[in-house]
Order: C-alpha cells, then sequence, then structure tokens
C-alpha cells in the first residue's frame, strides 16, 4: 500500500495500479484499501470513480453514519 501511495504522490499512476492490484491480494477488501484506491481517482480528475470507492466500505454497514450526530 506504501509503494502504490508513493506512486500516486509523484504522479505514476501506471505503477500506482499495479501496486494496488498486488496489495488487494495480500489485504483484500478493507476500507483502508477503498480508501487510498480512491485518492488516485480523485488526483486523475475521475470523480465518479472515487466517490464509488470511498462509499463502498459504508455498504458493508450501512446503520453507521460517520456523519451522525446520535
Amino acid at each position: 500500500m506504501g509503494l502504490a501511495a508513493s506512486c500516486d504522490r509523484i504522479h505514476r499512476f501506471d505503477l500506482a495500479d499495479r501496486a494496488y492490484g498486488r496489495a488487494f491480494k495480500l489485504v483484500r477488501a478493507t476500507p483502508e484499501y477503498y480508501n487510498n484506491v480512491g485518492y488516485p481517482y480523485l488526483l486523475r480528475g475521475k470523480l465518479q470513480d472515487a466517490r464509488a470507492n470511498f462509499l463502498k466500505p459504508m455498504s458493508w454497514r450501512p446503520t453507521i453514519r460517520p456523519w451522525s450526530t446520535i
């Protein structure tokens, strides 16, 4: 995940995509993974793809909302 994030920072998205693919095999689907995958989409200007990745983990536990005032 660190390698992929580093590649994002220097805008080497081709290498970042490969690193995220390998990271998925190791960590599987975690909220942190989808957050990190969504970030380069923001940098590329693909806002819908970024949003989809950011919202994936929220669908796993729909009763918990971080913006709730409960």
